[in-house]
């Protein structure tokens, strides 16, 4: 029987992010999370930004015109460097712990100004959207990542809080599983039996 690959999405399913907060803050307009949501995914500049195939500034300056941010670029991405808090508490001991039984990737829409080696470096194979020049959902982001963990998908699990993600990931007979926070993470990996106690990670 072929060993089970995990496949994990970063921000909001193993990192903590205060997107909403900073961005509520900064724009007049009335934004809720599933806004900012459809914002992240929808606005063609910044799949460009996390595709690694425009500037930081041409980034920020798009970003700032679409909400309607009274700030200069350089203000913007100092702001933006502060939204990936940190991985949640009992995230890292879990990895640690899967570590010892299953290969454990990352699959992360990130771009420069986010992306820390000390993510990469929790993982037997971190994959970053700017750095391989493809974007999840789209399908042919999966299918590199596939090719390179030499895995099939029907070998892999993977875990995202993004739904167009999961779809977009079932569609190619992986495992795909939407978990939308930590806790929701740990509660699915329990019912899949890679934990056995899911309790023990939120009291790290």
């Amino acid at each position: 029987m072929a060993a089970r690959i995990l496949l994990f999405d970063l921000g909001g399913v193993l990192i903590r992010l205060r997107i909403a907060d900073s961005l509520t803050a900064l724009s007049p307009l009335d934004l809720d999370w599933e806004g900012i949501k459809s914002i992240l995914l929808e606005n063609p500049m910044i799949r460009r930004f996390e595709c690694g195939q425009c500037t930081r500034t041409e980034f920020a300056e798009s970003f700032i015109r679409d909400l309607q941010l009274d700030m200069t670029a350089e203000a913007f991405l100092t702001e933006m460097a502060t939204w990936p808090v940190g991985f949640f508490d009992g995230a890292l001991d879990l990895l640690a712990d899967l570590r010892l039984n299953y290969s454990v990737n990352c699959f992360s829409n990130t771009n420069e100004v986010h992306w820390q080696q000390h993510w990469a470096d929790q993982f037997d194979h971190p994959f970053a959207s700017h750095l391989i020049g493809l974007a999840k959902p789209d399908p042919a982001a999966f299918e590199y990542v596939l090719e390179r963990l030499g895995a099939a998908p029907k070998n892999v699990w993977f875990f995202d809080d993004s739904r167009a993600n999961v779809s977009s990931a079932a569609g190619l007979q992986l495992n795909a599983f939407h978990t939308d926070g930590f806790e929701a993470l740990l509660q699915k990996l329990e019912e899949l039996g890679f934990v056995n106690n899911a309790a023990d990670y939120l009291q790290s």
